[in-house]
């Protein structure tokens, strides 16, 4: 993640896949998507996803929000393994 700044804040993470990409695939996430929210959060650091991530249970499912060439799409998230 590239974190994404507004002002002077961080106000999204935007998405660079590395390795496989496998698990951004999995969510629909696409290269150049800004993730605003997660599980209801605004995103204003790499940890704060990390952070919620940590919190839910392995192989659950968590809200993400993406801006994605101006609109604003809901995805989810399955919370893997070893996070």
């Amino acid at each position: 993640f590239i974190p994404r700044v507004d002002g002077g804040r961080v106000s999204g993470l935007v998405v660079r896949p590395q390795g496989s990409g496998q698990l951004f695939r999995q969510a629909n996430l696409r290269e150049g998507d800004v993730i605003v929210s997660v599980g209801g959060r605004p995103v204003t650091s790499p940890e704060a996803v990390e952070r919620v991530l940590r919190d839910s249970p392995v192989g659950g499912q968590v809200a993400i929000t993406v801006e994605r060439n101006g609109a604003t799409v809901p995805l989810s998230l399955l919370v893997p393994p070893g996070r």
